[in-house]
């Protein structure tokens, strides 16, 4: 194939020009990700009653087949570094955002996931200011080690991880590791609207300690000015304990809830003909197991969801049922693939988009995962 004098060139500038770059500038700057394709039959609210404003009677839909990213958990890309101050300290940066390459990356943008600016110290911990995440979040979620999008589907815990997001604006402390063991993080995220709307701040608190094959987690997650009125707070609190020795993976959480309204869990109608325009207490708990043999890492998960209470008096046939089962096959040291199936049961006065109630979600995914 014959190539231009003008092309061969303006390679060679481009390679001057790399070559050219500080090699400190380039060390400082690390690139990476996850991509995740997954091919999945789903049968969930937002896989099969995607528009309630046609009155549609429950499971009219069916279950639906899709390929699609695992943005929900898995795809990104990132970039991070940091730089060196003196006297120990450094300032640090992160860039990241989720990927979903199934709708022809309509939906991507920046920053979607942990992007920030700050400080850090080994002897005092760091200061990050951005979009950061709540510590279940970043450091708890160990009875969810499933690989699944969690937007959309129920093979892994969306329900009980419900809560676990990032905050805006947000200033976030951590700990160095003291004591042996011991590490904690306070979040603080301004959302003060202005124009006469009150404030609707989020306080996060977290706190661990690791012991040898022992890891047990809590969490403590308030958002100000949540009900209808705003003048009550969104509470939640989570306890998580982990234990991992060898082949052997055990986790178990338990967790309360406290809010305004009915989206209790996803697949409930935002009205929720029981529960609307209510303020309420949920109560979960979840355990996992896993046991790795060669590459394969066969996993089980079941959650349980207590009836709500509601204005003070317990609703009956308002939890829910979740088991989740699977294996990961690990191809290579960065690449895994995975099959899962999971399956939800909920009470019968928990409705369905339809208003129907007395329904389940299901999710069979088969899919392939490359760290870089």
């Amino acid at each position: 194939m014959w190539v231009s004098q003008e092309t061969m060139d303006m390679k060679k500038l481009m390679v001057l020009a790399i070559a050219a770059l500080p090699a400190a500038a380039m060390a400082d700057v690390e690139i990476y990700g996850k991509m995740t394709g997954e091919i999945a039959r789903n049968k969930t609210a937002t896989a099969t009653y995607p528009d309630n404003s046609a009155g549609q009677t429950a499971g009219s839909f069916g279950a639906t087949t899709e390929i699609d990213s695992a943005s929900g958990v898995n795809s990104h890309i990132g970039f991070r570094g940091n730089e060196a101050l003196g006297n120990g300290l450094k300032a640090i940066w992160q860039l990241e955002q989720g990927i979903d390459f199934t709708d022809g990356g309509s939906g991507n943008t920046f920053a979607t996931r942990d992007s920030f600016v700050g400080l850090a110290s080994d002897d005092w911990g760091s200061v990050k200011l951005g979009r950061i995440s709540t510590f279940q979040n970043s450091n708890m979620e160990y009875v969810d080690p499933w690989t699944y999008n969690g937007n959309t589907h129920v093979n892994g815990s969306n329900i009980f991880t419900r809560t676990d997001g990032r905050v805006d604006s947000a200033i976030r402390y951590d700990s160095p590791t003291l004591l042996g063991g011991l590490d904690f993080a306070l979040l603080y995220g301004f959302s003060e609207p202005g124009n006469g709307q009150p404030k609707q701040n989020t306080f996060n608190f977290g706190v661990s300690y690791n012991w040898d094959a022992f890891t047990a987690a809590y969490s403590y997650l308030n958002y100000q000015n949540n009900n209808e009125a705003e003048t009550s707070p969104a509470l939640g609190q989570r306890f998580e304990l982990m234990y991992s020795e060898g082949p052997l993976y055990l986790a178990a959480g338990y967790q309360q809830t406290r809010g305004y309204g009915g989206n209790l869990w996803p697949a409930a109608n935002p009205g929720f003909d029981t529960l609307g325009n209510t303020n309420y207490k949920t109560r979960e708990a979840e355990l996992t197991a896993s046991y790795s043999l060669g590459n394969f890492t066969p996993r089980l998960t079941y959650a349980y969801g207590w009836d709500v209470d509601a204005n003070g008096s317990k609703q009956s046939d308002t939890g829910y049922k979740q088991w989740v089962v699977g294996t990961d096959y690990q191809i290579s040291k960065r690449t895994m693939s995975y099959v899962s199936y999971g399956h939800v049961k909920y009470g019968q006065n928990v409705p369905f988009y339809s208003g129907s109630g007395t329904d389940s979600e299901y999710t069979l995914g088969v899919g392939v995962s490359h760290s870089f």
